[in-house]
């Protein structure tokens, strides 16, 4: 026979158990969690009903999920004590002339942010590429070709080693104190008398989430095919748009998630100065489950006593 202490404590320990084994929703109710293999947790969602507002509406595309508000595939969302971020796949800009070509990075009014995570990245022979914000240069690279080419790279030698430190490939980062939403980008061509021939002409630029790049790319003549590479950006929902979010139907939720962290976007132009104030929410430790949704965060253990 089971002696009565005994048996409350096992009854306690298999609620427990339970409670580990249910994962909590990520989604609103009857609403997609998945498009292919990445998970789409609210604010974000896949249909009529099931996203916050026009900025995390999510299409579904034969397995590959596109945010139509910024028209980017999303590779990946997180949610997080440290930080909620966004992974999407974006173009990277190329020129195989001796010009200059420029492209923008725009989002402006939306709740999405640059992280410094990413670096700006230069690849290919005699390369000067910059970022500018505002009408100034806010970072740049240059990246020169080893004239004697004897000795290449070890193919098991990755671009997180090498440190890309200025042959075929040169690296920096943003700005950290800023919060960025838009950049323009500049990449052009340094002509050096009796260079460039017989040398790939082709250079490229962008923006990219340091970790992959360290990890998946293991040369810079890798990196110059690039078309898209994956840009980490930081999220969260607009101060307009918070009070209508469904953790916030109940003030005693409050216990086991937090909103506190706020962070603004001031944009000026010539004669306007706007600002993007967004709020990112997370569970308080103990808890886990999506912190924009009513009941959202779960998991915390009864005390075994």
């Amino acid at each position: 026979m089971i002696p009565p202490l005994l048996f409350q404590l096992m009854i306690l320990l298999s609620w427990s158990i339970n409670a580990l084994a249910e994962s909590p929703a990520i989604a609103k109710l009857n609403c997609p969690t998945h498009c292919g293999n990445v998970s789409i947790p609210f604010p974000f969602g896949i249909g009529t009903g099931c996203y916050l507002d026009y900025w995390y509406a999510v299409t579904c595309n034969s397995s590959t999920p596109i945010l139509k508000s910024i028209n980017l595939e999303v590779l990946n969302i997180s949610i997080s004590l440290e930080a909620s971020t966004i992974l999407v796949n974006h173009p990277v800009l190329d020129n195989c002339t001796a010009g200059v070509r420029r492209a923008t990075v725009n989002f402006e009014s939306s709740p999405f942010f640059l992280s410094d995570a990413n670096r700006f990245t230069g690849v290919g022979c005699n390369t000067f590429a910059y970022l500018f914000s505002n009408n100034s240069i806010i970072s740049g690279c240059i990246s020169f070709c080893d004239k004697s080419n004897i000795s290449p790279e070890p193919s098991n030698v990755k671009l997180r080693d090498s440190g890309c430190n200025g042959i075929k490939c040169c690296q920096t980062r943003i700005p950290s104190s800023l919060k960025l939403q838009k950049l323009n980008v500049s990449l052009s061509t340094i002509i050096f008398k009796g260079e460039m021939q017989g040398q790939n002409k082709c250079q490229s630029a962008f923006l990219v989430d340091q970790e992959w790049l360290g990890n998946n790319i293991d040369s810079p003549d890798k990196a110059q095919g690039l078309k898209h590479v994956p840009v980490v950006l930081d999220w969260g929902i607009h101060g307009s748009s918070f009070d209508s979010t469904e953790r916030n139907s109940s003030k005693s939720y409050t216990r086991t998630s937090d909103c506190s962290r706020v962070f603004a976007n001031i944009s000026t132009s010539t004669n306007t100065s706007t600002s993007t104030r967004v709020h990112q929410c997370s569970c308080r430790w103990g808890y886990r489950g999506n912190p924009y949704l009513l009941q959202g965060c779960q998991g915390k253990l009864l005390p075994l006593i």
